[in-house]
């Protein structure tokens, strides 16, 4: 069974539905019913982000496992119910762990920078639009926002969790538009097909390592070709059941004009 209707006393549910910001709150959710957190801020303007948790319960219920772990989805509205949920769906990505004192100290690096903006925000309006989000923080409207979201940017935190559709990566809509889905919702993988979930698993990794070598200057050339042998393999097991018959496969390379490209004319800068 999933909600109906928020779980707050009379008090919280008429202070939240009178707020000036209720309102943008419910009109994302009618043109989408499944959103992360973070996905959710960089629709709605910085005003809206310190009131997040008192609007956000108002409109929806939050998934504390399964393929919809750590997501907000409308009231009455069940995502396992429509295959076509499935690019809604959360994938977690945790940083190798070569490279996870290199991402600690990122994170470290960029807190610091953080702290001392806003000790330069003297004034109450700008203040007011710092937000933070999981290890992401931010003043005022940051146009790169969504190169979180996106995977456009490398993660600051060991542990990242992302909406399969909002992976901006070419190999990854390749999938979601070739390979079918299963007919019955799986508790683990959800609409996706286990081979595929590996997969896209895999590529994220990949994604990680070009990330790394091309906003870094980090060699991962090795690693890479250790990744991309293994994404082929994964690919080739995908390919093998009976329903990708007749599909041809996709081309797993990204490179780093592939990233660019991508981005459009998004700013997309690591910290």
């Amino acid at each position: 069974n999933i909600p109906h209707h928020p779980a707050l006393g009379e008090k919280e549910l008429s202070l939240a539905t009178r707020d000036s910001s209720y309102g943008d709150y419910v009109h994302v959710f009618s043109s989408r019913k499944v959103w992360s957190r973070l996905g959710l801020l960089t629709r709605l303007s910085p005003r809206h982000h310190r009131r997040w948790k008192r609007l956000l319960v108002a409109v929806a219920y939050y998934w504390s496992a399964g393929p919809f772990r750590s997501l907000w989805t409308s009231f009455g509205y069940d995502p396992r119910l429509d295959p076509n949920n499935a690019r809604y769906q959360m994938i977690d990505f945790r940083v190798p762990h070569a490279y996870r004192n290199q991402i600690a100290s990122r994170h470290i690096g960029r807190r610091n920078a953080v702290s001392n903006r806003r000790k330069k925000q003297n004034t109450p309006s700008q203040a007011s639009t710092h937000w933070t989000y999981s290890g992401y923080e931010g003043v005022g409207e940051d146009p790169a926002n969504t190169c979180y979201v996106t995977f456009d940017v490398i993660p600051h935190v060991r542990q990242s969790f992302f909406q399969v559709g909002d992976i901006n990566d070419h190999r990854v809509v390749g999938l979601l538009q070739r390979v079918p889905l299963l007919a019955q919702f799986n508790s683990s993988t959800g609409w996706f097909h286990p081979d595929m979930w590996a997969l896209l698993r895999a590529l994220l990794i990949d994604r990680f390592l070009v990330l790394v070598e091309m906003d870094r200057g980090v060699s991962t050339i090795k690693d890479l070709i250790d990744q991309r042998t293994k994404n082929e393999k994964l690919m080739q097991k995908l390919w093998e059941n009976s329903f990708m018959h007749g599909i041809e496969p996709i081309d797993l390379s990204l490179t780093k004009k592939h990233i660019l490209d991508a981005r459009e004319h998004r700013i997309c800068v690591n910290m």
